[in-house]
């Protein structure tokens, strides 16, 4: 009997105890998915991005720092832009200035832009360095002129060579861009 009585509270234990360490899974998920989003919503900023080009409503736009291309185009009114150029997906970075592409426009040299998006200036067309930070359709025109007069650049600060790029314009945009 007394055995009997040692198994009973041994399971009575184990049912105790598995029940205070038993954790709902649907519980978890909801809370972990609610951690989630909060933790989402908080790593999200608010950003500017200026787009121009093939939209109806070209300027400055105040977006979140998790928006994507596409979320910009539907904000601008995207009109018939050439798709092949432009990756829906990409993640929209702060003082961005965007250029869509029209559709009797070719894409850019995509080998201009490497993957963490540093521009070559030295191969990179108009489009292309109006993806850098302050950098407008005149300047990168210019950049593009100079570079056709003068051949390609040896050195990041020949830049300022360029009218209208200044030593403090070249120094916010100097992460963003290579000579190779």
């Amino acid at each position: 009997m007394k055995r009997e009585y040692y198994i009973a509270v041994g399971v009575l234990i184990l049912i105790v105890i598995t029940s205070l360490t038993y954790t709902n899974p649907e519980y978890s998920i909801e809370n972990e998915s609610e951690e989630l989003v909060s933790e989402s919503m908080v790593e999200s900023q608010v950003i500017y991005v200026q787009v121009s080009g093939a939209v109806a409503k070209p300027g400055l736009y105040k977006m979140e720092s998790d928006d994507r291309v596409n979320d910009l185009l539907l904000e601008a009114d995207a009109l018939d832009y050439n798709s092949e150029c432009i990756n829906l997906a990409q993640k929209l970075v702060d003082e961005l200035n965007f250029y869509v592409p029209s559709k009797d426009e070719q894409c850019p040299n995509l080998e201009a832009i490497n993957s963490n998006g540093v521009v070559n200036i030295n191969s990179a067309n108009s489009y292309e360095l109006q993806t850098l930070s302050g950098i407008g359709e005149a300047k990168a025109d210019s950049i593009v002129e100079y570079r056709n007069q003068n051949g390609s650049f040896q050195e990041i600060n020949d830049l300022t060579n360029v009218e209208g790029i200044s030593d403090n314009l070249l120094a916010s945009i100097s992460p963003q861009i290579s000579l190779s």
